[in-house]
């Protein structure tokens, strides 16, 4: 009990880390993941520690990099892309923004927790942080998104209902997840 209160009264950098490290990135990354093949998503978000090095080197906080942990950090992007491969596709703009930003914050969730609650147990942290998510998260849930509860295929009125649900249990049987178009388990 008294961890928690512990973690509790770093309420600020708690929201703060939660933000950048876990409910920001899943809602852009979830997104971009729909535009950008998986290759390129991989691709970016191994660009995470030269972000990670370039806020600290420009934070002067710390001794700067030298000319050796850049080369090492670019040989590993390097190293990342010969792994999973340029598969560039169509690139979409908005997709790629939100994965830097991805970056960005998965680069600046790590400096919050060491610069702000280095002193806290990090099982701790962690698991306040995803319950925090999932409280933030949690009026979204019922929300239907995806191929499956697709609006186009719902019924308009109550009438179409009996036939929207027979569709959806021919269509995903054993799946229980959309009834009466989205949002909760198929009578």
């Amino acid at each position: 009990m008294c961890v928690i209160w512990g973690i509790l009264g770093h309420w600020r950098p708690l929201v703060a880390y939660t933000a950048v490290e876990v409910a920001l990135p899943w809602l852009l990354l979830g997104h971009a993941e729909t535009r950008l093949t998986s290759s390129l998503t991989g691709l970016l978000i191994a660009a995470v520690p030269l972000v990670g090095a370039l806020i600290v080197t420009l934070s002067r906080e710390r001794a700067r990099l030298g000319r050796r942990r850049w080369l090492g950090l670019l040989v590993g992007i390097v190293g990342v892309s010969a792994i999973v491969g340029l598969d560039v596709g169509q690139i979409n703009l908005v997709a790629l923004g939100e994965v830097a930003v991805v970056a960005v914050c998965y680069a600046v969730g790590p400096l919050i927790l060491a610069r702000r609650m280095g002193r806290l147990p990090a099982l701790g942290i962690v698991a306040a942080s995803l319950a925090l998510s999932a409280l933030v998260y949690a009026p979204e849930s019922g929300r239907c998104s995806g191929p499956r509860c697709d609006t186009s295929e719902r019924a308009a009125d109550r009438r179409d209902g009996d036939r929207v649900r027979a569709r959806a249990r021919r269509q995903h049987p054993g799946d229980r997840w959309c009834a009466r178009g989205c949002g909760g388990a198929i009578a």
